[in-house]
């Protein structure tokens, strides 16, 4: 087998909050971006301007493993605790070789 002749797996992706690592994500849908459309009658002229307004993200939901960081643990049992905890993290995708 050669050097080029490796296989490769498409569609890995890992969860970071607050820069550690917690998780790989089986499943993520969400953060889409959705607007309204505001239509205006001008009058008169029989002309009608259009623009984007209420703009809003959809809300993110992702599907991990039992085999997730302690980080992302924290975080679920302070949210059944009823004690917010505001985070930041990121997404990273990856194409694996074989």
């Amino acid at each position: 087998m050669g050097i080029n002749d490796r296989s490769y797996v498409a569609g890995r992706f890992t969860l970071d909050i607050d820069g550690y690592n917690v998780g790989y994500l089986k499943k993520f849908s969400g953060l889409s971006l959705e607007a309204d459309i505001a239509t205006h009658d001008l009058g008169p002229s029989q002309y009608q301007t259009k623009n984007v307004s209420n703009i809003k993200w959809t809300p993110a939901k992702a599907t991990i493993g039992v085999g997730m960081g302690k980080g992302m643990y924290d975080w679920i049992h302070a949210a059944f605790s009823k004690n917010a905890m505001y985070k930041t993290g990121s997404f990273t995708a990856a194409d694996v070789a074989l």
